[in-house]
């Protein structure tokens, strides 16, 4: 049978949707359900059909106008309003709190979405309350069976034959024929679907002693009709048909047969249905309960619900259809049988290679967070602010951190995110002589989030410079002499990913002294770099990454300046992370350790705002530790020094992936390497 699977880093933790509490009994159907990439557009048309009210004439009722034309229920307890009232904040929602609520919606979240239309009409652009009703399946169902099959029309006799079209269970479409007995001529054709205005069959239109038609209804006040209200789950999931071999090639699985297998699902019970209407549980799934004939000997599928073990549910799980907690529905179809028979067993024995630990978030706000707590239980000195999207103003924030004995959070420009103001809360209980560095320009984080900030009480110190190469030495002269060693790393001005690779061996505290990172540009130090160099008496620099980000103009001037200097490269940025862990990590040429590894941090090397976070993690013990950057492959490179790495002096190295992102795969290799 299939084992429940349990590894922590598949997926980053995620909650319930806090705001809403989900009620899940309207969306019965699957094809009601509104997945990650129609979500937007819903939302969208939710908000069109809130914005439609009834206008202000004396048709409509007073207590009508200007009131929606359209109840939209939220998780089956909130109606949204212009306004909440007091004592209403548990019935109803804002417009701007329902998208709030979309927004934030975490993998794998579902919340159920009712709109109703209270019944109403536009008539040369006004909505009235009053209108002719249209045909539903039921009232034009009952329309016709009224009609029967023959009506006496302005004296003359005529045979109604009917025939009818079901379009889905809220659609059917109706063909009229009248046939005048005496002529044997079909006088008028009427095509009624649903949708359509109601006619009064007691009221004909005679043309030229013909029949032509049937007027419409009179106008009523119009009422809601529960058969045409829209019902939605909106999911933040996908779904996907993949074939077999994608997954495994016969003997063994493939790297995503890896990742689907290290993955949480359940299985659709084709035993008792083939309409996603049960699941099995995970424990009691088989081969054949788990596998569909849709064609003997041709072809066969079985589905899988792969979801997120950290969401709580919401809803039953004794139903198939997409809930809480569902990252994917996953058809996998094969020709063979045997092949699919095969698979479940490959996912069945699969056993992760590793237990590697998770620190991360569901974004890079909330990741930065799980690093501060994971880094400071308790308290901190201060607080590094990073702009979102400013990796490139916080590459030499490291040391910074490490130096001040602070975390580094993202801001938005003109906010505090709210998972970074509960941190800041949680990591200052009193404001007295707490600091926020605040890294880069007014562009990157604004005056409004200073202000924010200095209002709560504390310390704001801007670290800014016109360029990053001023910022990094804004930095630099922050974290002061006192507290940095007589060398320095320089990265090169788009060394974003070097930088990230020494962060962590810059942040460890030497006799209690890091070592800064100077950004240069590629054709050479500024004067005011080198000024600094030389008044802080800087005599070792180390140049990380290749001449395409450093020339050798920048040793030159550091050789005229009689400093000396050693280069860190590689052919591309996780090349350069390879070198690095191979001069920090690996046995020097004599065979003697160089630094022990007790932890080994993973973040993704394609985008930085993980690793850039990482970096105070290694001055939680004071030990220098690597980070390694790859999302989907290792180099060989990165391969041939992990190898290497000198195990640290507890029982074994501990693999930590900080941020989602990595792959199974490459984790589980890193794990072999390092084991």
């Amino acid at each position: 049978m299939l084992k429940k699977k349990n590894i922590a880093m598949v997926m980053a933790a995620a909650s319930v949707v806090t705001s809403v509490a989900p009620v899940f009994a309207d969306v019965t159907k699957q094809d009601e359900v509104i997945r990650t990439e129609g979500i937007q557009a819903f939302v969208a048309e939710v908000e069109a059909k809130f914005a439609v009210k009834y206008s202000d004439v004396v048709e409509n009722a007073a207590n009508v106008r200007n009131t929606h034309a359209y109840a939209i229920t939220v998780g089956g307890t909130k109606t949204i309003v212009d306004k909440i009232a007091v004592g209403n904040e548990a019935t109803q929602m804002t417009l701007a709190q329902f998208k709030d609520l979309v927004n934030g919606m975490k993998n794998g979240q579902a919340v159920d979405v009712k709109i109703a239309n209270q019944g109403h009409e536009v008539r040369d652009g006004k909505v009235y309350k009053s209108g002719i009703p249209q045909y539903t399946v039921d009232t034009l169902n009952s329309a016709v069976t009224a009609l029967g099959t023959t009506k006496t029309i302005n004296n003359k006799v005529y045979t109604i034959d009917s025939t009818k079209k079901v379009i889905s269970d809220k659609e059917v479409q109706y063909t009229l024929n009248f046939k005048n007995d005496t002529t044997k001529e079909v006088e008028y054709t009427a095509t009624l679907a649903t949708g359509d205005k109601t006619l009064n069959f007691e009221s004909a239109q005679i043309v030229n002693n013909k029949l032509a038609g049937f007027e419409k209804s009179d106008y009523v006040e119009l009422a809601n009709d529960p058969a045409n209200d829209i019902e939605k789950r909106l999911s933040k999931s996908t779904e996907s048909t993949v074939n077999a071999s994608t997954l495994f090639d016969g003997v063994k699985l493939t790297q995503a047969g890896n990742e689907l297998a290290s993955s949480t699902f359940e299985g659709n019970n084709y035993a008792t249905t083939d309409d996603n209407t049960d699941r099995l549980p995970v424990e009691a799934a088989n081969k054949a309960s788990l596998i569909n004939v849709v064609k003997e000997n041709e072809k066969y599928e079985m589905k899988l619900f792969i979801t997120n073990k950290n969401l709580v549910k919401s809803i039953s799980a004794t139903k198939s259809l997409t809930k809480d907690g569902d990252l994917s529905e996953m058809t996998i179809e094969s020709s063979s049988k045997a092949v699919l028979e095969a698979l479940i067993e490959k996912l069945d024995a699969y056993a992760p290679q590793t237990e590697a630990g998770l620190i991360s978030g569901v974004n890079r706000f909330e990741t930065a967070v799980e690093v501060s707590k994971a880094r400071f239980a308790n308290t901190a000195d201060s607080v590094v602010l990073v702009g979102e999207n400013a990796v490139v103003d916080g590459l030499a924030s490291g040391p910074l951190a490490a130096a001040k004995n602070a975390p580094i959070l993202y801001s938005k420009k003109d906010s505090v995110h709210e998972s970074t103001m509960k941190e800041i809360n949680r990591l200052f209980p009193t404001v007295k002589n707490k600091t926020v560095y605040i890294v880069g320009g007014e562009d990157i984080i604004s005056k409004t989030v200073e202000n924010e900030l200095a209002n709560k009480g504390l310390n704001i110190v801007r670290l800014a410079g016109d360029t990053r190469v001023d910022t990094s030495l804004a930095i630099a002269k922050e974290i002061g002499t006192a507290a940095q060693a007589d060398k320095a790393f320089v990265v090169g001005y788009n060394g974003e990913a070097d930088a990230m690779s020494v962060s962590s061996i810059a942040s460890y505290k030497d006799a209690g002294r890091v070592t800064p990172i100077l950004v240069s540009d590629r054709s050479g130090l500024t004067e005011a770099t080198k000024g600094y160099i030389s008044k802080e008496g800087m005599n070792n620099l180390e140049l990380v990454g290749g001449e395409d980000v450093l020339t050798a103009n920048v040793k030159s001037q550091l050789d005229a300046m009689k400093k000396t200097s050693t280069r860190v490269q590689g052919e591309r940025r996780q090349d350069t992370n390879a070198a690095v862990i191979e001069k920090y990590f690996n046995k020097d040429a004599d065979g003697n350790d160089k630094v022990y590894a007790d932890n080994v941090y993973v973040a993704k090397s394609d985008v930085l705002v993980d690793a850039l976070v990482a970096a105070p993690l290694v001055s939680k013990d004071n030990t220098m530790q690597p980070i390694v950057l790859a999302t989907k492959t290792l180099t060989e490179k990165q391969e041939i020094a992990l190898e290497k790495v000198v195990q640290g002096t507890v029982d074994k190295t501990t693999l930590i992936q900080v941020g989602d992102g990595v792959l199974k795969t490459v984790m589980n290799k890193i794990a072999e390497l390092i084991k």
